[in-house]
């Protein structure tokens, strides 16, 4: 795309048929606000205005002046070159090099070029460039959505249901090993019950923002109820896989011990129990939560987001604002 002097040029001497001369004639009796004085005014035979002015040897030559809407006047490198340098937009409302990223009606004009619409950069500060083209969701598709909700209830139900019945017969165990066993499968169900209840909300959330999410993204994803979803799903992964992996070496070392009588219950049995399951969910808290400490931001935080500053209001990356805020 070309900007300025030289989309000017090529738009109004129809070099660029796609393109509409962004200028128009200055009528008799008009004047440029913002100009010198020192001009020479000649009318031409269509009623329109030259304006000429005094050039550095002793002819005098065309001035090039845009003439806005609201009478002053600028020179053409200044037409559509992003720029409202006029005042009121109109050295940018007839170009078609650019996009507008506030209504016509706004103070705040701001304008990009063409190829930075829906480029997956969010370069306005309301972000239309990427609202025209966005089409991300919380849970993007139908199937999706569904299975969700479907495997989050079921989910929520069936594991609740074996948890319950596993502490109601876990005292009729006899052996240390089937403490050991049962225990671990507990936590499993555990672990996958959170991970049903993590489905049901986020299908929960993709429902409450349904077509406002490309908008909203943002404001989720730095918000705290994202943040308190992101430790309940890493919390029910980690507590299943942590003790399916502790299971498995367990059982691997009955198969290799061979057959023995297997020891009884009692208390020091119990203890190494407790401390198991003890050990295995602080762990998988700390794999949640240690990325949300203020002190851990240089390691886990990617990204920056500035809600109520306008012209840093869009998701940064942390390098680009590190880079700003050593300039």
């Amino acid at each position: 795309y070309y900007f300025g002097e030289m989309y000017y040029f090529l738009s109004c001497s129809e070099r660029c048929y796609i393109a509409k001369c962004p200028t128009s004639p200055l009528v008799a009796g008009a004047s440029c606000y913002n100009e010198p004085q020192k001009k020479i005014y000649s009318l031409r035979d269509d009623g329109s205005i030259a304006l000429v002015r005094p050039s550095y040897g002793e002819l005098f030559v065309l001035d090039k002046t845009f003439v806005c809407k609201n009478h002053n006047c600028i020179p053409y490198r200044k037409v559509c070159d992003l720029v409202d340098d006029c005042g009121d937009g109109s050295d940018e409302e007839d170009c078609v090099n650019h996009f507008q990223c506030m209504p016509i009606s706004s103070d705040n004009r701001q304008y990009i070029p063409l190829s930075s619409v829906g480029d997956g950069v969010y370069d306005c500060q309301n972000y239309l460039d990427e609202l025209l083209t966005c089409d991300k969701q919380v849970i993007k598709g139908l199937i999706l959505k569904a299975s969700s909700w479907i495997i989050g209830i079921l989910s929520t139900t069936f594991n609740i249901i074996i948890i319950w019945r596993s502490l109601l017969t876990i005292y009729s165990i006899k052996t240390s090993s089937g403490l050991y066993n049962r225990v671990l499968i507990i936590l499993i169900a555990l672990g996958d019950f959170v991970m049903g209840g993590y489905l049901v909300s986020i299908a929960s959330v993709d429902t409450y923002y349904r077509d406002n999410f490309c908008e909203e993204q943002f404001t989720w994803l730095v918000s705290k109820k994202c943040s308190i979803l992101g430790v309940i799903s890493t919390v029910g992964s980690q507590v299943s896989l942590f003790s399916m992996t502790v299971l498995s070496f367990l059982r691997a070392h009955q198969i290799g011990s061979g057959v023995s009588v297997p020891a009884p219950i009692n208390t020091r049995a119990v203890a190494k129990v407790t401390m198991l399951a003890t050990v295995l969910i602080l762990s998988t808290l700390a794999v949640a939560i240690i990325p949300l400490y203020e002190g851990n931001e240089d390691r886990f935080v990617n990204a920056v987001y500035y809600s109520n500053i306008k012209f840093l209001r869009k998701f940064t990356r942390k390098a680009d604002f590190t880079h700003a805020l050593s300039l």
